[in-house]
């Protein structure tokens, strides 16, 4: 997690014994809620659920209260807003603004107000609860809570993101550090390219699936649409038969009526008629069952034709989409790949300064010895001096020296002096 203590050292989270506290959401969302209920339920809330603007006069005034502000991790925020659709900008830019509101919340009374990650808090309920005082029960209630990630491929553009920018850097140290950590030396989780390459692969064989399927139903709307062709013309020629069946039962009407009753068999003229409605009640029967059958397949067509339209814009839309999330994998790779030659740079300019500054460490001990060594000959050439002094002082304040001196004076007189 990216959390960790406000204070420096990184101890262990203390236990705060003034439960119930006050509750302040600065992203609402699920998870926080969810925690939030769960803590009301056990009623260690001093008050309803404030906002981050509603947080500040709250603190004017219940100033004897904690104020337990829930966030989420830089990494976390500026994924779910690259998932939620804003650009990588607009994301870091959101972020650092919510983490500049809490930073001076914070400021404002750093004894009174705490800033706690959820992902900390339901990764860790065993020192969340010990952190808040609440009940050990409780923390098996917020272990059960779910907190799923952000995209793999969301989560590595947000960390490229941050790291990019030497303001979102310092500003997510800086955040880091004011919040609360429930576990020392907590260590930030590492970005999976692997996971997001996967991630994007999956991604790219989807968008392979769909655009298959596409093809598949453009050759099922061409295959009907040929069947629609066939019945049209069916429905065309049973229409004709119709037509010219229905022509010769006037005929037949026509000349039966007019004809003379003489020599013609009614049974026969009856059988006739009852054959030519019989062909006509057949034609008009086939003729329903074609129109019923070019009914239903216009609605199927119509029905798989809108599908066909709204498969192909998602597709079109998934593969603008994949485009611009492989342009920036590849934009957030190179980012990490020259973020990593920083880094081995630096800790080859770091192994070489510690080279050198043990080198040197040793070159100022052994200067210090030989300064120490030379302290002590010169104490001991003082010492002997002022023997020597003494001793000196000693003889010329003797009564014997005294006593030489007018022989001196005149031995020096006697002296010759050197041309």
């Amino acid at each position: 997690m990216d959390a960790s203590l406000p204070q420096a050292g990184r101890a262990t989270p203390r236990a705060l014994t003034s439960a119930p506290f006050l509750i302040c959401q600065s992203s609402p969302d699920a998870v926080q809620t969810a925690l939030v209920g769960l803590l009301d339920r056990e009623e260690v809330l001093a008050g309803p659920v404030l906002s981050l603007s509603q947080a500040r006069g709250a603190l004017d005034q219940a100033s004897d209260r904690l104020l337990v502000v829930l966030t989420r991790s830089p990494r976390r925020a500026v994924a779910l807003a690259l998932a939620a659709g804003a650009s990588p900008e607009q994301a870091l830019a959101q972020w650092m603004a919510e983490a500049v509101a809490l930073l001076a919340l914070r400021r404002l009374n750093r004894r009174q107000v705490i800033l706690l990650q959820t992902g900390a808090a339901l990764a860790h309920p065993d020192a969340l609860a010990a952190s808040l005082g609440l009940d050990a029960a409780l923390a098996r209630d917020i272990a059960s809570l779910a907190a799923p990630g952000p995209d793999p491929v969301c989560a590595c553009l947000a960390e490229v993101a941050l790291s990019q920018s030497a303001k979102a850097r310092a500003l997510r140290d800086e955040f880091s550090a004011a919040c609360q950590a429930l576990t020392p030396d907590a260590a930030p989780d590492p970005v999976d390219v692997a996971a997001a390459a996967v991630q994007h692969g999956r991604q790219q064989r989807s968008a392979a699936r769909n655009a298959r399927t596409r093809d598949a139903d453009s050759g099922q709307q061409a295959r009907m649409q040929d069947e629609i062709l066939s019945l049209y013309e069916q429905l065309r020629q049973a229409s004709a038969a119709q037509a010219e069946k229905t022509a010769a039962l006037a005929e037949l009407r026509t000349r039966l009526e007019t004809a003379p009753d003489a020599g013609t068999d009614p049974a026969a003229r009856d059988a006739e008629i009852a054959l030519y409605a019989d062909q006509i009640r057949a034609l008009q029967a086939l003729l329903e069952e074609r129109e019923a059958a070019l009914q239903a397949a216009q609605a199927q067509s119509s029905a798989q034709g809108a599908e066909l339209v709204r498969v192909t814009k998602d597709a079109t839309e998934l593969s603008q989409q994949q485009e611009l999330l492989m342009s920036q994998l590849r934009a957030g790779q190179a980012a990490l790949e020259t973020q990593y030659t920083r880094n081995r740079k630096a800790e080859d300019s770091k192994t070489a300064l510690a080279s050198e500054k043990s080198a040197l460490t040793s070159e100022l001990a052994q200067l210090r010895s030989d300064l120490d060594r030379t302290r002590q000959e010169r104490d001991a050439v003082q010492q002997k001096l002022a023997e020597v002094e003494q001793w000196i002082h000693g003889i010329m304040g003797s009564r014997s020296y005294r006593l030489m001196e007018p022989l001196r004076r005149l031995r020096l007189a006697a002296k010759p002096k050197d041309k």
